[in-house]
């Protein structure tokens, strides 16, 4: 309950297009990740179903992130070969 001459309501009705903190309704749920040791201890989360699916996602961004270092390795082997060619 603010009064008419409270500055942050003076204030919020001079800029009514800002909106103030509201709690969120909706619980928010722990974020879990894995760590560079509990990678090598996988024997850890074998019955963790949402542990299981955060290794097998992790697994894969990783695998599609090397695959891409590699194709970009690969072209640029490619282009150096072909431009020391012309230049022989």
């Amino acid at each position: 309950m603010y009064c008419y001459y409270h500055p942050r309501y003076i204030y919020n009705q001079r800029n009514h297009y800002i909106t103030l903190h509201t709690p969120s309704t909706k619980p928010t749920k722990p974020n879990r990740s894995l760590c560079e040791y509990e990678l090598y201890a996988p024997t850890n989360y074998d019955n963790d179903c949402e542990m299981k699916k955060i290794m097998e996602n992790f697994d894969r961004v990783t695998r599609r992130r090397f695959e891409e270092y590699n194709e970009g390795i690969i072209k640029n082997r490619q282009k150096c070969k072909e431009q020391c060619d012309k230049d022989i």
